[in-house]
C-alpha cells in the first residue's frame, strides 16, 4: 500500500506526471474556467514533452496565476521571479543552477523585459538543461558546473506583448516553449463561483451586475491611464463582497455588493466621470439605497490628527482618507494619483496618524502604522532594489530591499508601509509586480488600487485657514477678521485676473500662486512687526495696506508709506573696476535683490513649513538671472550667517553628481545630519535648474533628488543606503524658459518654488546700462571729451541694431542658432571697449568700430539687415564693404600684448604679410607645425579669433565640415594674442 502510494501520478490528456508531494500550505485556489483548464492541459503537455511553458497576453488574464496553480495541483514548489532589465547572463545562471538541482518550478514573469542580448545566452542555459533532461542522466554539466538533475525542473514565462520596456524573444529562445494564448477571462464564471464561495446565494445574477458596470464604464466614461477594468478590478469588487459579507452577514447581498462595486471604483474616478457612473449604478441596482456607514469613531480620530497637524477637515479630504482606508482593505498596492497641492502626501500621513490613534484607543481593532518614503527616481535602479557586483557577482541589497528586511524581521503586528513618492515608468515599477500580488493572485496598474484627487476641489480656504491659525500674536489677533475678508476678497478675483489677462513665464497652479501669496504675505508683516512701537498702532487700514501691497509684490516700509522703486536705485559711483564685473543699478536689479533679501533673512522665520519655500528666477537667456543671485550671494551677504555655494546643472547632470556636490558643500553634524558650520546657513545656488536631460518616461533624476528633499527633508546615503538629512540649508535656483536642451520640471518640483519672473529688458534700461559702462570705461581710460559725449550715440546706435536683428533674424530648423540676448549687445560693446585712446582720432574711428563688432556679432544675413538700417549720403553699405572692415591688435605685433593698440586694418596686405610672419615664427618651434596657405578667407576668420581672444572672457565655437582650417587658424590666432593653447583629447 505504501509503495502505491509513493507512486501516485497525475493525468491530464496524454501526458502522466509525477505528484511531487510539496505542501504548499492551505492558499486559495483559482475558479476553473474553460481558459484555466485549456492552459492546464497546454503546459502539462509541453512539460511532457520536455519543453517549457509561455503563457502571453495581455494584463490581468491570469497568466501567472494559472501557472502557479497548476504547481498547486501538481504539488510543486513554484518560484515566482520578475524579471528586469538589469538581469544579466550570469544572475540567471545562477537561477537555473538551483532550478534543475531542486526540480522545482520557476515562473519568469514579464521575461521579456530583460534585454535581447540577455535573453539569446539565456535560450542557450535553457537548452542545456533541457538535453540533459531528455538524455534522462543523474548528473550533467553546466557552464563548466558539475550539477546533480532532477528532471521535475521546469521553466515557465509569462509575457505582455507590445507594452512599454518589453523586448521581442530571439528564435533559438521561441523553439524551447509552446505558447499560450491567454486573452480575455469569462468575468462572469469568476465572479459567480467567487460570491457562491463567499457565502452569497443570487451569486448569478450579481456576477452579472459586476461584469455589466464594467463593460457600461468602459464604454460611457472618460479615458483615464490610471481607469481599469480588467479582471484585477472585478476581483477588488469579489474581494471587498466577501470581506463585507464576513462583517455583514444578515444584510442583503444586492446592498452589500453596491457597497462594493462604489468603495473599489469611486476614489479613481475624475469628478466630471462621477455622475455618469453614479447614472450607471442607479440603472442596475434600481431602488436600492445604501445605508449611511459608522465612522464617528474614525472621524473622531482623524479629526484629532488634523488638528495636531494643523489641516483643515474638509468634506473632500474627509472622503478622500477614508476612501483610501477602504482601498487599503482589499488591495495590498494602491496608487494616489492627482496633481501637485491635491493633498495626496497628506491622505497618507492623517490616515497612519489616524490608525495609530485608533490603536492608543483600543477601538475598531486597528494597528499603528509605520511607513518609509522612498523617491525612485531620485537613485538608480542598483540603488533602488539592489544589484550585482560587476567583478563579483555579488549580490548588494537595494534601499527597497533593505526597508523591506527591515519590516519582516519585526514582530510588533503594526502596519508597515513603504511609500514611493515619484514619477512611476516602467524602469521600476514593473519590478514591484509579484509584490504587489502578494503571491495570490502586468500592468502594474491593474494590480493597485486608485485613488484620484483633484486640486481644485479642495481650494484656497483650507491653506489660508490654516495659516491664520498660527498667526503671531504681534499681529494683532483682532486683525485676524479683516484678514481673512481681505484673502476672500483678493484672492478670487485676482487668481481670475491673471488667468484671462496676464501670461506666466512657467505655468502655475491656483494652489501654488496661494502658497506664494501667503509666503509674501507673511514676509512682508513680519518685516513691518519687527519693530513693536510701530505695531502696537497697527490698525485695520494699515493691515489692508500691507496685504494688498502683498499681491502686488511691492515695497512696504514703515507705517504704510508708499516708495518708488527709483528712489531705492544707489547711482553707480566706482570708477576703477573692470567693465564686466559693473552690475548697473536699474529698478530691475533694486527689485529682485529686494525679494531676495526677504527671502533669505525670512527662510526660517515662516510659521508654516511648507511656505518657507526656495525662490526660483524664471526668464529668457540673458536677463541677468545669474548675475543677480551672484552679486547678492558674493556681495550682499553677511559671510559669518551666511556660506554660499554654487552649482550649474547640465544635460549630463545624473541625481548622483547632484547629490555629491551638494555634500560636498556640507559637513556632517552628526549621525545622518549634515549642514553647513555650526552658527551658519548653507545658501546653495543652482543654476540652469531644467538643463538635466529628460528619461525616456519623462523623468529627471536630479530634479527628483531636489523635490525629496523639499517633500521629506532628506536623501538616502549612496554606499550604506541610510536616511541623510540636511539642516540649516536653502536653496536659490535660476532657469531659462524651456526649449532646446531647457525641459519643463515636474510641477512637483516648482510647487516648492517661490517664482520669480524675469523678463527681458527695455530698450531704455539697455541704453541706461550699456551707457554706463561706456562711459565709466572712458574715464578709467582717460579718453577726450569729444568721446564722452559719443558713448551714448554707440549704445543707441547698437540698440537699433539689436532690436532689428532680434526682429528680422528668427531662428527656424535650418538656421538653429539665430537666438540673441543681452549676451551679444554686451559683446559688442565690450568689444568697443577695447579702443584706446591713443587709436582716437576722430570720430569716425567709433563708427567704424561698432560696425565692425556688430558684424562680428551678427554676421550671417547682415547685409539684408542693413538694407533695414541705413545707407549713407555716401552710398549703400555692401557685404563687400563689411569684409574689407577690420579692427584687431595684431597690427603692432613686435609689442607686448598689453601695450598693442586695437586699431582698424588699413591694409589687408600688410595684414596678410603679419599672418605670415606668425605663421613662420610658430612653425619654427612647434612640434605640431601647421601647413596653411594664407588667403583673404583665412585672414577675415583670424581676425574675428583674434579679436575674441583679445577680449576678457571671450570664447569662440568654431563650426563647418572637417578639413576648412578650425584648428589651424585657431593655434595661429593663440599663438597671435599671446594665449596658451590646451587641446584635450578625446
Amino acid at each position: 500500500m505504501v509503495e502505491e502510494v509513493e507512486q501516485v501520478r497525475v493525468r491530464i490528456t496524454n501526458a502522466n506526471v509525477k505528484y511531487a508531494y510539496e505542501y504548499l500550505g492551505n492558499t486559495p485556489r483559482l475558479v476553473i474556467t474553460p481558459l484555466t483548464d485549456r492552459c492546464y492541459r497546454t503546459l502539462v503537455g509541453a512539460f511532457h514533452l520536455h519543453l517549457n511553458g509561455a503563457p502571453e497576453g495581455p494584463a490581468g488574464t491570469g497568466k501567472t496565476e494559472t501557472t502557479k496553480d497548476l504547481a498547486k495541483a501538481l504539488a510543486v514548489q513554484c518560484v515566482v521571479f520578475n524579471c528586469s532589465d538589469g538581469l544579466d547572463y550570469i544572475a540567471m545562471g545562477k537561477f537555473f543552477k538551483g532550478l534543475a538541482s531542486a526540480g522545482a518550478w520557476a515562473c519568469f514573469d514579464e521575461f521579456n523585459r530583460i534585454e535581447l542580448e540577455v535573453l539569446s545566452v539565456v535560450a542557450q542555459q535553457i537548452l542545456c538543461i533541457i538535453r540533459a533532461v531528455r538524455s534522462n542522466v543523474d548528473t550533467f554539466n553546466f557552464e563548466g558546473t558539475e550539477l546533480k538533475l532532477n528532471p521535475n525542473c521546469y521553466v515557465c514565462i509569462t509575457m505582455n506583448p507590445g507594452y512599454a520596456g518589453r523586448s521581442e524573444l530571439p528564435d533559438n529562445l521561441k523553439v524551447l516553449f509552446r505558447t499560450v494564448a491567454m486573452m480575455v477571462p469569462d468575468y462572469a464564471m469568476i465572479g459567480e463561483i467567487s460570491l457562491y464561495s463567499f457565502g452569497y446565494l443570487d451569486a448569478r445574477n450579481l456576477a452579472v451586475k459586476i461584469v455589466t458596470t464594467y463593460r457600461l464604464c468602459s464604454e460611457q466614461l472618460s479615458s483615464q491611464n490610471h481607469y481599469d477594468y480588467g479582471m484585477r478590478a472585478v476581483k477588488a469588487v469579489l474581494a471587498a463582497s466577501g470581506n463585507l459579507k464576513l462583517k455583514f452577514p444578515d444584510a442583503k447581498e444586492d446592498i452589500l455588493l453596491l457597497r462594493s462595486i462604489l468603495d473599489v471604483n469611486l476614489p479613481k474616478f475624475l469628478s466630471h466621470d462621477i455622475p455618469l457612473f453614479e447614472g450607471i449604478i442607479s440603472d442596475l441596482f434600481p431602488g436600492v439605497v445604501i445605508p449611511k456607514a459608522d465612522y464617528e469613531v474614525f472621524l473622531d480620530s482623524m479629526r484629532e490628527a488634523c488638528e495636531k497637524r494643523n489641516l483643515q477637515l474638509a468634506d473632500v479630504f474627509i472622503s478622500k482618507v477614508i476612501q483610501t482606508y477602504e482601498m487599503m482593505v482589499v488591495r495590498h498596492g494602491f496608487m494616489l494619483v492627482g496633481p501637485p497641492n491635491a493633498g495626496k502626501t497628506r491622505v497618507l500621513q492623517i490616515l497612519a496618524d489616524t490608525l495609530c490613534l485608533l490603536k492608543e484607543k483600543g477601538v475598531l481593532e486597528e494597528e499603528a502604522v509605520i511607513y518609509r518614503t522612498v523617491n525612485p527616481k531620485s537613485i538608480t535602479m542598483g540603488q533602488l532594489f539592489g544589484e550585482f557586483d560587476p567583478v563579483t557577482h555579488e549580490w548588494s541589497d537595494g534601499i527597497v530591499a533593505i526597508i523591506f528586511r527591515e519590516f519582516a524581521f519585526s514582530r510588533n503586528p503594526q502596519r508597515k508601509w513603504v511609500v514611493f513618492d515619484g514619477p512611476v515608468d516602467t524602469l521600476w515599477i514593473e519590478s514591484m509586480n509579484t509584490v504587489l500580488d502578494d503571491n495570490k493572485k502586468p500592468a502594474t496598474v491593474s494590480r493597485c488600487g486608485m485613488i484620484y484627487m483633484e486640486a481644485t476641489a479642495l481650494g484656497w480656504e483650507p491653506k489660508v485657514q490654516s495659516w491664520m491659525n498660527l498667526l503671531p500674536e504681534v499681529w494683532g489677533l483682532e486683525n485676524t477678521v479683516v484678514i481673512y475678508a481681505l484673502c476672500s476678497w483678493l484672492i478670487p478675483s485676482s487668481t481670475m485676473f491673471l488667468r484671462k489677462n496676464c501670461k506666466e513665464l512657467v505655468v502655475t497652479s491656483d494652489s501654488h500662486l496661494v502658497d506664494s501669496f501667503l509666503k509674501m504675505v507673511e514676509i512682508v508683516m513680519n518685516e513691518a512687526c519687527s519693530d513693536e512701537e510701530a505695531v502696537s498702532g497697527a490698525d485695520k487700514k494699515i493691515m489692508k495696506c500691507w496685504i494688498i501691497g502683498a499681491f502686488m509684490f511691492a515695497t512696504i516700509r514703515g507705517k504704510g508709506q508708499w516708495y518708488s522703486w527709483k528712489d531705492s536705485i544707489i547711482p553707480l559711483t566706482a570708477t576703477n573696476i573692470n567693465i564686466r564685473e559693473i552690475i548697473v543699478p536699474t529698478v530691475d536689479t533694486v527689485r529682485y535683490s529686494y525679494l531676495m533679501d526677504l527671502c533669505i533673512r525670512h527662510h526660517r522665520s515662516s510659521i508654516f513649513t511648507f511656505l518657507s519655500r526656495p525662490i526660483l528666477f524664471v526668464g529668457p537667456t540673458g536677463t541677468g538671472k545669474t548675475v543677480y543671485v551672484q552679486e547678492k550671494m558674493m556681495k550682499n551677504l553677511d559671510k559669518d550667517v551666511f556660506v554660499p555655494s554654487f552649482i550649474a546643472f547640465s544635460t549630463q547632470t545624473s541625481a548622483g553628481q547632484a547629490q555629491d556636490i551638494i555634500m560636498s558643500k556640507l559637513e556632517k553634524r552628526r549621525k545622518g545630519i549634515f549642514g553647513p558650520p555650526f552658527g551658519k546657513r548653507c545658501v546653495i545656488f543652482i543654476d540652469d535648474l531644467n538643463m538635466p536631460a529628460v528619461e525616456i518616461y519623462g523623468a529627471q533624476p536630479p530634479i527628483e533628488l531636489l523635490r525629496q528633499f523639499f517633500d521629506h527633508g532628506m536623501w538616502y546615503e549612496k554606499k550604506e543606503k541610510s536616511e541623510i538629512h540636511l539642516v540649516d540649508t536653502q536653496f536659490i535656483a535660476a532657469m531659462g524658459l524651456p526649449g532646446g536642451a531647457r525641459n519643463n520640471i515636474t510641477p512637483r518640483l516648482m510647487r516648492h518654488f517661490g517664482v520669480i519672473g524675469v523678463n527681458a529688458f527695455t530698450t531704455s534700461t539697455m541704453n541706461a546700462i550699456f551707457s554706463s559702462v561706456m562711459n565709466i570705461h572712458f574715464k578709467n581710460n582717460h579718453f577726450p571729451a569729444e568721446a564722452l559725449i559719443t558713448a551714448e550715440a554707440i549704445v543707441s546706435a547698437t540698440a537699433a541694431i539689436y532690436n532689428a536683428v532680434t526682429a528680422h533674424l528668427l531662428p527656424t530648423p535650418a538656421k538653429s542658432h539665430y537666438t540673441f540676448n543681452l549676451r551679444d549687445f554686451a559683446r559688442v560693446i565690450h568689444g568697443c571697449c577695447l579702443i584706446k585712446p591713443k587709436s582716437l582720432e576722430k570720430k569716425k574711428i567709433l563708427i567704424r568700430q561698432i560696425r565692425i563688432t556688430t558684424e562680428l556679432e551678427f554676421k550671417e544675413n547682415f547685409n539684408s539687415l542693413f538694407k533695414h538700417l541705413c545707407s549713407s549720403k555716401e552710398g549703400k553699405v555692401s557685404e563687400d564693404d563689411l569684409r574689407s572692415l577690420m579692427f584687431g591688435t595684431y597690427i603692432n605685433y613686435d609689442e607686448s600684448p598689453a601695450d598693442r593698440l586695437y586699431d582698424e586694418v588699413t591694409s589687408i596686405e600688410t595684414f596678410e604679410i603679419i599672418a605670415d610672419k606668425c605663421l613662420s615664427e610658430y612653425n619654427s618651434f612647434s612640434k605640431s607645425p601647421v601647413d596653411m596657405v594664407i588667403f583673404r578667407y583665412v585672414l577675415e576668420h583670424l581676425s574675428r579669433l583674434c579679436r575674441i581672444l583679445s577680449m576678457p572672457g571671450g570664447n569662440a565655437l568654431l563650426v563647418g565640415v572637417g578639413g576648412s582650417g578650425r584648428q589651424s587658424v585657431t593655434k595661429l590666432a593663440a599663438f597671435i594674442t599671446g594665449q596658451w593653447l590646451f587641446q584635450p583629447k578625446y
